[in-house]
């Protein structure tokens, strides 16, 4: 999205790049992400994209979407690990 501003009687043409949400950003079929304060292509991050794929498809991970690697957890159980 394109949007003009003036900035002291001086035009100025700011492109906007809307977030990722069903696939990575690309520019000539190149993936991009942010690496710190910079772009950098995904191609040399591997794992950086196969993460982002991850979130792209079943989102962040939280509590609800997140399987927990212990099943047999009892109330008993839940009392050791409840935060005063």
């Amino acid at each position: 999205m394109f949007d003009e501003i003036f900035i002291n009687n001086k035009r100025l043409i700011v492109l906007t790049i809307p977030c990722a949400k069903n696939v990575p950003t690309s520019f000539n079929k190149i993936r991009y992400s942010r690496i710190g304060s910079s772009i950098a292509s995904l191609e040399k991050y591997p794992e950086r994209e196969s993460l982002l794929w991850n979130v792209l498809i079943k989102g962040y991970p939280t509590m609800i979407n997140t399987e927990s690697p212990i099943q047999d957890l009892t109330f008993s159980q839940l009392k050791n690990y409840r935060l005063y």
